[in-house]
């Protein structure tokens, strides 16, 4: 199962309305959704996501080009080259502009 299929499972589970199985005689709790919620959430950031806001800059010697933009799950600022976002863990694509 890829990481987006179960997380579309998951979604499915938590805006269901039934939270009710009759063959198992079981419901939901809120600690059953909290943690659907944060299995979600990690799956979430180890899907790849491409940088927003992405510019160029000279480095310091201005003998090449770096570029940054931004995580695309809390918004810090991100280099080119980095697999993920120090601040949240969001996997990231630096593949292709755009």
């Amino acid at each position: 199962m890829t990481p987006e299929k179960a997380i579309a499972c998951i979604d499915e589970v938590l805006i269901s309305t039934v939270n009710f199985d009759e063959s198992l005689e079981y419901e939901l709790s809120s600690y059953d959704i909290d943690w659907l919620e944060k299995a979600r959430e990690a799956l979430e950031a180890r899907t790849k996501k491409k940088p927003e806001n992405r510019y160029t800059e000279d480095t310091t010697y201005g003998t090449e080009r770096v570029e940054f933009g931004s995580c695309p799950s809390c918004g810090s600022e991100v280099q080119e080259g980095m697999k993920c976002c120090m601040e949240c863990g969001q996997a990231l694509d630096w593949g292709d502009n755009g």
